[in-house]
């Protein structure tokens, strides 16, 4: 799994690889947590959140976890790194995010639909456009 920051004049871009779905979505919310920490995050687990999603296609249900993940970070006022999937489909996802206890620097508001997921042919590639 693996994420770079790419440039952008005045939003928050990341860019994930991985072998599957789930190594893109667990990369994009590891990076999500590098940035609202400044730091790398903890790997210490101390609450854990039910997910549920239901979307049309992939890069919905990416967006939708995404935004769901900012918003428990918002409510908990926690920060959000590992996800564990139970299950990943292209419209449905169920997945535990676990709470490493450390509070966020900064913000993000959003991931928005200016995004990306597509196979390449070592697995997946998303590019994913913040609102911060």
């Amino acid at each position: 799994m693996n994420h770079e920051f790419l440039d952008h004049p005045s939003d928050l871009k990341i860019k994930a690889v991985g072998k599957s779905k789930e190594e893109v979505f667990q990369s994009l919310a590891e990076a999500v947590a590098e940035y609202l920490l400044q730091e790398k995050p903890s790997a210490e687990e101390e609450k854990s959140f039910d997910i549920e999603l239901k979307a049309n296609d992939l890069l919905g249900l990416l967006i939708q976890y995404l935004n769901e993940i900012l918003f428990l970070t918002e409510t908990e006022g926690a920060i959000f790194a590992k996800v564990r999937f139970e299950e990943l489909e292209d419209d449905y996802l169920k997945a535990k995010a676990y709470s490493s206890g450390q509070r966020p620097k900064e913000q993000i508001k959003s991931a928005t639909y200016e995004s990306e997921i597509k196979r390449i042919s070592k697995g997946f590639q998303a590019v994913v456009l913040f609102d911060i």
